[in-house]
């Protein structure tokens, strides 16, 4: 009897070991396998980090004609520093800031930029976070702060960065007298069919980015006097200097072609702010 109460008790202590060692290895066990998991997010986070880095600060262009344009000319002066300045010998009472493309270097629209300035419009270039304009898209505030001899400006912006243009406008209303969008829209929630600025919309029509038929279906939320222009055979990428560009149209005309439309265009809203008295 005394065996079986002994052996009893040894069973009993010998069920409490095994259970404390399953416990414990089990313990043991979640904790790497907590560990392999915090390990593997912080592997996915820093890889995740490295490939959004190395993607933001390899974008598209300049193309090498852009490249030419960045030089100083006759009567165009050019800085560079947080933003790409083109500056007239003798400015005009209007100015115009231009955001870039998502992805887009903002050198690559130097050739829009120059030929502006030529007609005597300071052309200024804010450089966005990672060129996304939607990380600063109040850029263009400190550049009008800078600039107070100019009384009239022009909000401009290429896809991304013309809804980032819309948005700012919207939210600054009084600040800027007209807004020129290149294939681009406003976002939805930024209603701007009440505004009394100058508004042009520009786009082409092989453009498979920022289809035609987006852009028509937005104008609902611009002012009932917005201008707009279809370039025929124009696409998204010729909009700026930067090659082509992923999922979009094939162009029917040349880059040269297309932006001598959007410069003339540009060119009257211009003269038009300039005008104004503020």
């Amino acid at each position: 009897m005394v065996f079986d109460l002994n052996r009893k008790e040894s069973l009993e202590n010998m069920d409490k070991i095994s259970l404390s060692n399953l416990i414990n290895t089990l313990y043991q066990s979640l904790m790497k396998s907590k560990r392999r998991i915090l390990i593997a997010v912080v592997i996915t986070v820093i890889i995740g980090i490295s490939g959004f880095t190395l993607w933001a600060y390899t974008p598209l262009g300049p193309a090498k004609e852009a490249l030419r344009y960045l030089e100083n000319s006759e009567n165009v002066t050019i800085s560079e520093g947080k933003w790409i300045t083109f500056t007239p010998d003798n400015p005009k009472n209007a100015g115009i800031i231009f955001y870039q493309g998502g992805h887009v270097h903002p050198a690559s629209y130097s050739v829009l930029a120059h030929m502006l300035a030529k007609k005597g419009y300071l052309f200024v270039i804010p450089r966005m976070p990672f060129n996304l304009a939607v990380l600063d898209k109040d850029a263009a505030l400190d550049i009008v702060n800078e600039y107070g001899e100019i009384s009239n400006w022009v909000l401009a912006g290429h896809s991304l960065g013309g809804a980032m243009a819309a948005s700012l406008v919207y939210n600054e209303p009084d600040v800027f007298q007209g807004l020129v969008l290149l294939a681009a829209y406003p976002p939805k929630n930024n209603d701007l069919s009440t505004n009394e600025l100058m508004v042009m919309i520009i786009y082409g029509s092989n453009d498979k980015i920022a289809s035609p038929v987006e852009i028509e279906e937005s104008i609902i939320n611009l002012p009932a006097h917005t201008r707009t222009v279809l370039i025929e055979g124009g696409n998204h990428a010729q909009f700026g200097y930067y090659g082509k560009q992923k999922g979009d149209g094939v162009a029917t005309i040349t880059r040269e072609q297309q932006h001598m439309t959007v410069i003339e265009e540009i060119l009257e809203i211009l003269k038009k702010v300039s005008q104004f008295n503020k």
